[in-house]
C-alpha cells in the first residue's frame, strides 16, 4: 500500500512538471513569434463587462498598434492617440482636447510578452482546445495586481488571440454621483490582423502634433491649436494651453 501511495505521488508530481513546462513553453514560444519581427501591426478590440459572467458588452473600444523595434510604438484607441520614440512620448485625447508630452520611455513595455505575466500570476491550467490553447492564470495569495484572474486564448501558430482580465475590486459604473452602482467586471481585449510588413516612417512622427519643441517651449501643431498641453519632461512642469 505504502509503495502504491508514493508511486502515485509520484505520477502526480510528474504530470505538474509537464504541466508547467507546457504553460511556459507555449508563452515563451508566443513571444519569440512576434518579438522576432522588426515591424508588426495589429488590431485591437476592448470589450468591457459589468460582471464577470455578463454577456452583454457595457462599453467597447477599437483600436490599432504599430510598433518597430523596442523602442518605438504608436497606438490608436477610439478617440486617443499615444506615440512613444527614443526622442519623445505622447498621448492626445481628442475627446477632452488634451495633449501630454514627456521623456521618451526608452524600451517599451511588451504587450505580447506574456512570460511577464509569471512574474506576478501563479499557473492555474492550460487546455487545447484545438485551434488554439486557453492558458489561466490566478493572482497569488499577497498581490497588489488589479486582477485575480487572467485567461489568454493563443493559436496554434503561437499568436496571442485574446486576453480576458477578471478585476480583483468592484467599479462603480454609476453616472449618478448620488447612487452608486458597484460591479466587478472583466474586460476581453480581442487580437487581430496580425501583420509584420514594414510601415511607413510618417506613421511614428511627432510633426502632426508638435510644430516645434524646445527644452522651455512647445508650439503645438494646427491641428491640436486650442489644445491643452501638460509638459511633463523632467526639466519642465507647466501646463497651459496653445491657442
Amino acid at each position: 500500500m505504502k509503495s502504491y501511495t508514493l508511486n502515485i505521488i509520484f505520477f502526480l508530481f510528474s504530470i505538474s512538471i509537464i504541466y508547467a513546462q507546457s504553460v511556459n513553453e507555449v508563452l515563451d514560444l508566443a513571444y519569440k513569434k512576434y518579438s522576432k519581427s522588426e515591424s508588426l501591426q495589429f488590431n485591437t478590440e476592448y470589450n468591457l463587462y459589468k460582471t464577470a459572467t455578463a454577456t452583454d458588452i457595457f462599453q467597447s473600444y477599437v483600436g490599432k498598434v504599430y510598433k518597430k523595434g523596442k523602442a518605438t510604438s504608436f497606438m490608436v484607441v477610439n478617440n486617443t492617440e499615444i506615440l512613444s520614440t527614443p526622442e519623445i512620448s505622447l498621448k492626445v485625447n481628442h475627446g477632452q482636447k488634451a495633449i501630454l508630452i514627456a521623456n521618451p520611455e526608452g524600451k517599451l513595455s511588451e504587450e505580447l510578452d506574456l512570460t511577464q505575466l509569471l512574474l506576478v500570476y501563479d499557473k492555474e491550467g492550460i487546455k487545447d482546445l484545438k485551434t488554439y490553447w486557453e492558458v489561466s492564470l490566478k493572482s497569488k495569495k499577497i498581490t497588489t495586481e488589479p486582477y485575480y484572474r487572467i485567461i489568454l486564448h493563443i493559436s496554434k501558430e503561437y499568436r496571442l488571440l485574446k486576453q480576458v482580465f477578471f478585476y480583483a475590486n468592484k467599479l462603480d459604473f454609476s453616472k449618478d454621483y448620488k447612487v452608486s452602482d458597484l460591479s466587478q467586471p472583466r474586460l476581453e481585449i480581442i487580437y487581430s490582423a496580425y501583420n509584420t510588413k514594414k510601415i511607413e516612417t510618417k506613421t511614428f512622427s511627432s510633426v502632426k502634433y508638435i510644430k516645434s519643441i524646445t527644452p522651455s517651449n512647445i508650439i503645438l501643431s494646427k491641428k491640436l491649436e486650442g489644445y491643452e498641453l501638460m509638459d511633463k519632461r523632467e526639466f519642465s512642469n507647466k501646463i497651459h494651453t496653445k491657442k
